[in-house]
């Protein structure tokens, strides 16, 4: 069933990326605790209901993305992922990165089912922080085989975490976890908050249900158990990059369990 159940709102837009239209509406309130400011509804001509949907959230549960109380959010009828943003009860903000992630998710490809094996059609950059300069050279030397990956820059710890991000601007961080001094989760709700367009990926060699809802509770986008695989590595970051949600099976399913999506 589709998530995003709206008992009233107010068209307020009309557009269309390739063959979907793209409406977007106001006054938009859920069924349950959490309100919809705005939201986004792709609709395909094909299909009876919206296939996709970006939604601003408006009083939402604060343990479910780390804290505050204004949240972007990207559902499909498969996969939940999120992203945070200082304030998405602006309309003209949302509408622009509304159609920003549509974008992404509908236009490389349009009439092809996405395939995160395949590269993209745009550059992905990455930092890659790991406190075991073995464990980089390793990421680095995987990463340098796909057209679509660049890292432009690493890290030991969080504090060059944040430092790396900050001077980058980066598609996607890869952080091993923990880390140390610091188990990484303090570090990722900061870039949250400051860098809410940078995805995350925990790397670890705990991958337990009680670290992945850590990492979940932080908003971390994918949880990797280590040794890494390129067959594990790939899929996720483009899979992250374009709103399809963590590829870790296990995870997306504590992800969706916390949205209150099962």
């Amino acid at each position: 069933m589709y998530p995003l159940s709206i008992s009233k709102f107010k068209v307020v837009g009309d557009h269309w990326i390739g063959k979907y239209r793209v409406v977007v509406v106001t006054e938009c309130v859920s069924a349950g605790l959490i309100q919809y400011a705005h939201a986004a509804l792709v609709l395909d001509p094909k299909e009876p209901r919206p296939i996709y949907a970006v939604a601003s959230e408006v009083n939402a549960l604060a343990t479910v993305t780390g804290g505050g109380s204004h949240f972007l959010c990207v559902y499909d009828d498969r996969h939940g992922n999120y992203g945070s943003s200082d304030d998405w009860g602006d309309l003209e903000k949302f509408t622009q990165e509304a159609l920003r992630l549509i974008t992404l998710r509908f236009a490389d490809k349009p009439d092809k089912p996405f395939d995160p094996n395949q590269p993209l059609n745009r550059l992905i950059e990455m930092v890659i922080v790991d406190d075991m300069p073995e464990v980089v050279d390793a990421l680095k030397r995987l990463l340098i085989f796909e057209d679509d990956f660049k890292v432009v820059g690493t890290g030991v710890n969080g504090e060059e975490a944040l430092a790396a991000v900050k001077s980058f601007r980066p598609d996607v961080v890869l952080m091993d976890f923990p880390l140390p001094e610091m188990d990484g989760v303090d570090y990722v709700q900061q870039i949250r908050v400051e860098y809410p367009k940078t995805k995350i990926i925990f790397m670890s060699i705990h991958s337990d249900s009680d670290s992945m809802t850590q990492a979940a509770k932080a908003g971390v986008h994918d949880f990797l158990a280590k040794p890494i695989s390129p067959f594990d590595l790939y899929p996720s970051i483009r899979s992250v990059v374009t709103g399809h949600g963590p590829t870790n099976s296990d995870f997306a399913k504590i992800v969706k369990e916390l949205n209150g999506l099962n």
